[in-house]
């Protein structure tokens, strides 16, 4: 007997998260949708923070972090996280989740990269040429605080055959951004530690721990 973990997608869309009756295209409400995923996470409301920058990217099962602090140092963060998946109460949230330093060198070559691609000036939503509309895969999120400014910017999973200069900028950020900070190497480690049978990491995939 050894355990072994199964994936599968399960057949109905969670309603807190996908339904299109709660204004699945609409800021609002994402924002509303981030503010309850950091309550549960033990996060500070970026939108409250007091920074001169502050940059915060959520992606399937992990929050990065990267910020300065008074020293001009500049500082990294991922938020590793599961949600407690149990069919027979679809509304129950139960986290396990954990905090990982990002390395100091690392930490600052995310910030290279946030300089150099200006994620802030992204259009956001289905406002990109070839992003689709509807979608229901992850919805990546950046919020950001420069010089005071907050800013919230969410991307829906863009069509991969779409070769448009908005969709290409914003899905090489994602990758550049995973590969510096290592994020799958991050969640691989973490996920040894989730105690939950069922869990899910932000999307509609159920991922299930069996005994065969």
């Amino acid at each position: 007997m050894y355990k072994k973990i199964c994936l599968y997608i399960i057949l109905f869309i969670p309603v807190f998260l996908f339904s299109q009756n709660q204004g699945y295209n609409s800021q609002d409400f994402w924002e509303k949708y981030t503010d309850a995923l950091a309550f549960d996470l033990k996060l500070d409301p970026l939108s409250l923070k007091e920074a001169n920058f502050h940059f915060r990217f959520w992606s399937t099962g992990q929050v990065i972090d990267i910020y300065k602090d008074d020293s001009n140092f500049i500082h990294g963060e991922i938020t590793n996280y599961a949600k407690e998946y149990d069919e027979m109460n679809l509304g129950k949230r139960t986290f396990h989740s954990s905090k990982l330093s990002i390395k100091p060198e690392d930490a600052s070559d995310v910030y290279q990269l946030i300089l150099r691609s200006g994620p802030d000036s992204f259009p956001a939503g289905d406002a990109i040429d070839g992003w689709e509309k509807d979608t229901r895969a992850f919805v990546y999120i950046v919020e950001s605080i420069d010089s005071g400014r907050y800013s919230f910017k969410y991307f829906p999973s863009a069509n991969k055959q779409s070769s448009s200069n908005g969709v290409t900028t914003i899905q090489f950020f994602i990758t550049r951004l995973g590969q510096i900070a290592k994020l799958k190497k991050a969640y691989k480690s973490f996920s040894v530690s989730i105690p939950f049978w069922c869990y899910t990491k932000g999307t509609q995939e159920v991922i299930c721990k069996k005994n065969w």
